[in-house]
């Protein structure tokens, strides 16, 4: 049986930097008095971002919104690199595209409170196409019951087509109207020097009336549509 000397034995300041047992060396004495494991490394930040990633992926579909606001968080307290380090790893059991869609989704949908997550689909990529909606339009078209947990991926895309279509049109009302009034200016000013005198006067009129139809409060224009109209049954 292997014993130790008493120098080896001490713990005070003459000690020595070997730690001893009945196998042998174990472990070696640091300078601040500690011993740190030679076979036993600790984990560094990356192996325990997988463990956390694999046990939260076996919990299976139920546990998606979960599993994405941990990677959502992962990917938000790594360093440079390290994010990409972690996919390079066997022990993840999907791709890096797909983390970045949970990623999305963690970052859209991890906010919402355990009631509202109640009526979500469960399938990440449905998910997915839900959270490019945006938080406030989601928590809108829950109230709604337009988004429910049984809703299928084919609906999550009409759903996003349908809100992104709208945003568009709304985008692009105010340059089609600057477009028509431009080229109204355009027609005016390439026309105006052959005008007659009574043609001149009909334009300042139907420009008047257009001028106060713009001044009308809209709901005056609502409650009463033809207050504008001329005789022709045109609005002016």
């Amino acid at each position: 049986m292997l014993t130790t000397g008493p120098h080896e034995a001490s713990h005070g300041s003459n000690a020595s930097p070997i730690g001893l047992n009945g196998f042998g060396v174990r472990a070696v004495r640091t300078r601040i008095g500690r011993f740190s494991a030679i076979d036993h490394p600790e984990p560094c930040a990356t192996d325990d971002w997988i463990d956390k990633i694999s046990r939260a992926w076996a919990r299976g579909p139920a546990n998606t919104l979960s599993l994405a606001r941990l990677l959502h968080q992962a990917r938000q307290s790594m360093e440079h690199g390290q994010w990409s380090r972690l996919w390079r790893s066997p022990r993840i059991p999907f791709s890096k595209r797909k983390a970045e869609m949970l990623v999305t989704v963690g970052e859209a949908l991890g906010g919402l409170t355990a009631q509202k997550s109640a009526h979500l689909p469960s399938a990440w990529n449905t998910l997915y196409y839900l959270a490019q909606l945006g938080r406030g339009l989601i928590e809108q078209l829950i109230a709604e019951g337009r988004i429910h947990p049984r809703l299928l991926l084919r609906e999550a895309r009409e759903l996003l087509a349908e809100y992104k279509l709208g945003k568009a049109r709304k985008s692009r009302a105010p340059l089609a109207l600057a477009g028509r009034l431009n080229r109204f200016s355009n027609f005016v000013l390439a026309h105006v020097a052959k005008w007659s005198s009574p043609e001149r006067q009909l334009v300042r009129a139907e420009l008047k009336r257009l001028l106060k139809v713009v001044s009308t409060k809209p709901n005056s224009l609502i409650n009463n549509p033809n207050q504008f109209r001329n005789s022709e049954n045109h609005i002016v």
